[in-house]
């Protein structure tokens, strides 16, 4: 006697199966083939593993081999019918545009069999052993798989490890990678479509597989909540790879947080999807951006391929960089009424009115000349006095450079040195600086109003021409840069594009111009007082009255010796917890949570 559960052999009668504990006289379905069925005289059907909206997966043994498989049945459900105890066949539900769907469906289903048939042996996905119609609809046989759902998995073990999660999956991430470059789509990744095995981990339930090609008139409606995109919630959404990316980023944070995300169309209203950091989750700030930029709610603002997913998540481990957004307030007066022209992608932005002509390299050369003699000659006459420089610069005798305020420095903000490079603040010239020359101080940059034929600048993913292309920076867009070191004329900056979506990645830093304190607000006052802002949680912003508004310091602890997260520009929104210490408040923003000063907490 077989059990028709595992397929294994439990010898004589017996109501519970030895092997894997079911029960052998649980009641059957009426709409499931019955055990024992025999498809195209080859296959013994077994009972259900599961069922999903477009099929029932059955146990089943390959009579000729002798081997246990697994058989998917095409079953839309609320499209098909069947009686199991009268016929095997199943009958359309009368009703012509479901029965055209159902048709439709059946030859799909039998065109990415064959798709899939030739991705046999690769590690993260199932195997495709044979594939046929009979009984009025389609079967695929795959490999049989003893193990348990990542599903089942994170309920029994709790939530894993950003470097866990990435190891886990890195062979379903691989076997993507190959579907997507056959122009396959699955369509339906999530943690009950990945299975745990002795021998790894493989990705299943292809039955809303589809190829995508040029014409994408009508992709039929298939999702899960929370791992499915906005766009296939639409028979006419453009999907393709990058709507993998989105169910694998969902997949991803469901892993680490525990939390399955919010579903994609009430994000594009109101999104509440809190970063992992946010939650408790100790991340990397870059892994958890390049995992944000894959849940991105509209596929143009999202990672395009697994690909490029897997080299972003991959570069990021030892990465602790922070990134703060950048406040609107700080973009130039100028470019205000041309914040529309932020794109993503090839398409030109619209030119300023009347944009000035770059000036001729040797004039560059000339001036550099003559303000190097004449800054040396100034810095010997006021050696031991505090000079003003240009750009709204002062050099202090005996100071250091200030990015940030904290308790140490709050008084006493000054400007780098490095500041007072005019290489730093030229318009862009016929090459790019050597590497030994970074572009001035940590801080905003604009991009400046001389790029070629006013076309903007690309950001890339890497410091190389040949890089990714992440957005086109209009001419005027202001970018932060974090003090990082440049490479190849590049540059590492954040970008907050006009949808409000942070942007990583490198620019030429020709074409930026340092955009010093006279560009920022000025304060709304004095700071405020020592004391901490009264207990409770609200929304605030870093306040317009840092010193020589640099803006404050948020680090891990309430203490100037507690790590160093970054520099919280002037306007940045912040979430204020409520937690109270000394001079210090606990606040969240957009890419973490830490402790500033409590005066520079502005409600």
């Amino acid at each position: 006697m077989i059990c028709i559960f595992c397929m294994r052999d439990i010898g004589g009668d017996a109501r519970f199966c030895p092997f894997c504990g079911k029960d052998l006289a649980m009641p059957i379905p009426q709409h499931h083939l019955p055990p024992g069925t025999l498809l195209h005289q080859r296959y013994w059907v077994g009972a259900a593993l599961g069922e999903g909206g477009f099929g029932i997966t059955y146990a089943g043994l390959d009579t000729s081999l002798k081997l246990r498989v697994a058989i998917k049945e095409f079953f839309p459900s609320g499209f098909v019918t069947r009686l199991g105890t009268a016929s095997p066949n199943v009958s359309e539900i009368s009703d012509a545009e479901k029965t055209a769907f159902f048709i439709k469906g059946r030859m799909s289903f039998m065109r990415e069999a064959q798709s899939l048939a030739q991705f046999a042996g690769s590690r993260g996905i199932v195997d495709v052993r044979d594939f046929f119609e009979e009984n009025n609809t389609a079967y695929i046989v795959m490999e049989y798989l003893d193990g348990v759902t990542l599903k089942q998995y994170l309920k029994e073990h709790g939530r894993l490890t950003p470097g866990e999660t990435l190891e886990l999956l890195g062979p379903v991430m691989e076997s993507l990678v190959q579907l997507h470059r056959s122009s396959v789509i699955h369509r339906d990744v999530s943690p009950d479509n990945i299975m745990i095995t002795d021998n790894g981990v493989k990705l299943l339930d292809f039955g809303a597989a589809r190829s995508v090609g040029g014409d994408q008139k009508s992709l039929s409606v298939m999702l899960k909540p929370g791992y499915a995109p906005e766009e296939q919630y639409r028979s006419k959404g453009v999907q393709g790879p990058w709507t993998d990316v989105y169910a694998l980023c969902a997949t991803i944070y469901h892993c680490i947080t525990g939390v399955r995300p919010d579903e994609s169309p009430d994000r594009l209203h109101n999104d509440s999807l809190q970063p992992p950091s946010a939650l408790g989750v100790f991340i990397d700030p870059s892994f958890e951006y390049t995992l944000l930029r894959g849940l991105a709610v509209q596929a143009e603002y999202r990672i395009q391929s697994v690909e490029a997913l897997m080299n972003d998540l991959t570069s990021s481990g030892g990465r602790t960089d922070y990134y703060p957004p950048v406040p609107s307030s700080a973009v130039p007066e100028l470019y205000r009424d041309n914040a529309d022209n932020r794109f993503m992608g090839e398409e030109r932005p619209a030119p300023r009115n009347g944009p000035k002509k770059p000036i001729g390299r040797k004039v560059i050369i000339c001036i550099l000349a003559f303000v190097t003699v004449i800054l040396g000659v100034v810095l010997l006459l006021h050696l031991n006095n505090d000079l003003e420089l240009p750009f709204g610069i002062t050099i202090r005798n005996g100071d250091t450079a200030n990015t940030g305020t904290d308790e140490n420095n709050a008084s006493a903000a000054t400007q780098e040195t490095a500041g007072t490079d005019s290489e730093s603040h030229s318009v862009a010239e016929d090459e790019a600086p050597s590497d030994d020359l970074p572009i001035s101080l940590p801080g905003l940059y604009a991009v400046g109003d001389d790029t070629p034929a006013h076309a903007g600048v690309v950001l890339r993913s890497s410091a190389s021409s040949s890089a990714e292309k992440l957005a086109t920076l209009a001419e005027g867009d202001v970018v932060y840069y974090d003090g990082g070191a440049t490479k190849n004329g590049y540059a590492p900056v954040r970008w907050q594009s006009g949808t409000g979506v942070y942007v990583s990645g490198w620019v030429m830093y020709r074409f930026l111009v340092y955009y010093a304190e006279g560009s920022l607000p000025e304060p709304s006052g004095s700071a405020p007082p020592d004391s901490a802002f009264p207990d409770g949680a609200g929304t605030a912003h870093v306040a317009y009255s840092t010193p020589d508004h640099y803006g404050v310091r948020m680090r891990s602890g309430p203490s100037n010796s507690s790590d160093d997260l970054g520099v919280l520009p002037e306007g940045t929104p912040v979430s204020v917890l409520g937690n109270v210490s000394g001079e210090y408040t606990q606040i969240s923003c957009a890419y973490g949570t830490g402790w500033i000063l409590s005066k520079y907490i502005e409600y």
